[in-house]
């Protein structure tokens, strides 16, 4: 059995110098799941991770990012993303266009996982060796003796029991792995947990600006380019 939603994602993205994958890891996720329904949706990840406690050199706790998404995510045209810290402003009346998740829960069981992955992707965090800066293709396992570098969250978007490797949505740019995605192989990088986002449909508020409206957001996000 395989299941692949490479097709349906968004454009792969690159998180920077900032420790933000678990905003990117998130909102993958959530982008392809509402792509799947027919709605092409490009969310803000600084808004997901700066108004979710996110540090640029910390990172942030996934469970803390994952509830955040219940508040509801502004466009990327309301708060673009740059790789440096910001306090939490979102645009004015970010919540038009804004969407949210319901809820969410950690899937333990690799054959719950799987049955999930039909219905759409997944969001987990891994261990990441030395090798892995530098996969290129195939299927990834770390080497021996490999030096663990840190934690990394990503989305999964299918899995492959031929190759018996689970397919990964990374944010590190499309020159990384296959074009920004990677075979990770079955029971290795401490991948025994991922997390199941039960995504609204619809956006909190209809998306519409009046000129004043988007006048005045383009102010804030000229601001935000020359804040220190």
């Amino acid at each position: 059995m395989k299941v692949d939603w490479r097709p349906y994602c968004p454009p792969i993205r690159d998180q920077g110098d900032c420790g933000s994958c678990t905003a990117f890891g998130t909102i993958g996720c959530i982008e392809t799941k509402l792509r799947i329904l027919g709605k092409q949706v490009d969310l803000s990840e600084a808004h997901l991770f700066f108004c979710g406690g996110g540090n640029c050199g910390f990172g942030a706790n996934l469970l803390e990012i994952l509830d955040q998404a219940k508040n509801g995510i502004c466009r990327e045209g309301c708060w673009p993303y740059r790789p440096k810290n910001q306090r939490c402003r979102p645009c004015w009346h970010w919540q038009r266009g804004a969407f949210r998740i319901k809820s969410w829960r950690k899937v333990d069981d690799p054959d719950e996982m799987k049955r999930l992955l039909k219905q759409g992707p997944l969001v987990t965090a891994m261990a990441v060796f030395q090798s892995f800066l530098h996969y290129k293709g195939g299927v990834y396992h770390p080497l021996k003796e490999d030096p663990f570098v840190g934690f990394h969250c990503v989305t999964v978007v299918g899995y492959d029991d031929e190759l018996g490797a689970w397919l990964i949505r990374n944010s590190w740019g499309t020159d990384w792995g296959m074009n920004g995605y990677a075979w990770i192989k079955y029971d290795t990088c401490l991948l025994y947990r991922m997390y199941y986002l039960e995504v609204d449909p619809e956006p909190i508020e209809p998306f519409r600006y009046s000129l004043f409206e988007a006048i005045v957001n383009f102010f804030i996000n000229l601001l935000r380019v020359f804040a220190p």
